[in-house]
């Protein structure tokens, strides 16, 4: 019976990582399942710690506290509710065991994959049957569309499953993981993902620096490396060099430009607004007001999607001042520097990754980017030494 119940349990943490690229509802789904059992476990003595919620909770109060006090609460109702996964998860998942976790991230390797190959689909189809020859794939306004996911987050979870098939080739020495981490790569370079490259980069020098044995020898190897990265971008043609010039194009100047305003206007650097909906208002009427477009399409599209602040450190800096980002970043921190201590790579990379990207997106108000959050402290959680 006991048997039974953990390979069920398996299988839903299997099921959940797999489609955590490709299905919100059925991560969802399975968040529920957990958290019941979970509940039942609880019911029948074994012993459920509360210390996972000293993590992400303080923040979560503080947020809610803030915007309660600020008279945003209901307005902010929606948002709360979409980041409860950040206390759930490493609350519930104490019925997994370390081995658990690290099995089930084989099958988010696979979820990456088909989300992979579901984009390579859409490439060729541009390509092939529309107007590819005519627009490269880097500069089109309409890539999502063509990709059928974001490409920040196509680009993320690709440098993330670089990460975790360098982890398992050399666990298991499978060919098939060697196959994931190139075809990962390609896609990276081939829809010029900037941070997703900036990730393997970063975990390739740091990978390189914890192999080597000498201090010498891994400043020698970590500054060739930097070299031949340098050289290659500039005497190479390749499109994400081109993503790389055009950064001061790139729409997020404007958008971080308006929160730096906001941040200015605040008044508050300690405390901030206290509320995401009225950084979202003050947003869009920066984009009708303030903002420089040189197209008005341009001013059109951002007044339309009215985007967010797409950097998750400016975003609390703005709404909690500096104790919102501190109470943000302790768990990262935290965990960061005991994975560091106990020389766990693979905690350290995963992290490294969570944290990059968090310059470049909001990933609280995505559910995939709150779950990504929670699974990946969730599992820096476990020690060394923990079964």
């Amino acid at each position: 019976m006991k048997i039974t119940s953990l390979l069920r349990k398996k299988n839903i943490l299997n099921v959940l990582l797999l489609f955590l690229p490709l299905s919100v509802f059925i991560d969802n789904l399975c968040l529920i399942l957990i958290l019941v059992i979970a509940f039942i476990e609880g019911i029948k003595g074994r012993q459920i710690k509360y210390k996972p919620l000293l993590y992400s909770l303080p923040f979560m109060l503080y947020i809610m506290l803030r915007s309660l006090s600020e008279g945003y609460f209901f307005d902010d109702l929606k948002f709360f509710k979409l980041i409860l996964p950040l206390i759930l998860i490493p609350f519930s998942f104490q019925i997994f065991s370390k081995t658990n976790f690290i099995n089930a991230c084989q099958f988010l390797c696979l979820g990456i994959v088909i989300m992979q190959l579901i984009s390579t689909y859409g490439i060729i189809d541009y390509y092939l049957l529309t107007e590819g020859k005519k627009v490269a794939l880097r500069n089109y306004g309409k890539i999502n569309e063509i990709l059928r996911f974001e490409r920040p987050y196509l680009g993320f979870f690709s440098a993330v499953n670089i990460i975790l098939g360098y982890y398992f080739f050399k666990m298991h020495k499978k060919g098939y993981y060697i196959i994931s981490v190139f075809l990962s790569v390609c896609i990276i370079f081939l829809i010029s993902a900037r941070m997703g490259l900036l990730i393997v980069i970063v975990s390739f020098g740091v990978v390189f620096y914890n192999e080597l044995k000498g201090i010498k020898t891994k400043m020698m190897t970590l500054i060739s490396f930097l070299f031949a990265i340098s050289l290659l971008f500039y005497f190479s043609d390749l499109p994400i060099k081109h993503r790389f010039q055009m950064i001061k194009y790139d729409p997020r100047l404007i958008i971080w430009s308006g929160g730096l305003e906001q941040l200015q206007s605040t008044k508050d650097y300690f405390m901030g607004t206290g509320s995401q909906k009225l950084i979202e208002v003050d947003l869009l009427n920066f984009y009708k007001t303030e903002a420089e477009f040189e197209y008005l399409p341009d001013k059109n599209r951002f007044i339309d999607k009215n985007y967010n602040l797409h950097n998750q450190y400016l975003n609390e800096l703005v709404r909690g001042g500096i104790i919102g980002v501190i109470l943000f970043i302790y768990p990262f921190t935290l965990f960061l520097l005991r994975s560091i201590k106990e020389k766990n790579l693979l905690q350290v990379l995963l992290l490294v990754s969570i944290l990059l990207f968090l310059l470049v997106e909001n990933l609280l108000e995505r559910q995939v980017g709150v779950y990504s959050i929670a699974l990946f402290l969730t599992f820096a959680i476990y020690r060394n030494d923990e079964n």
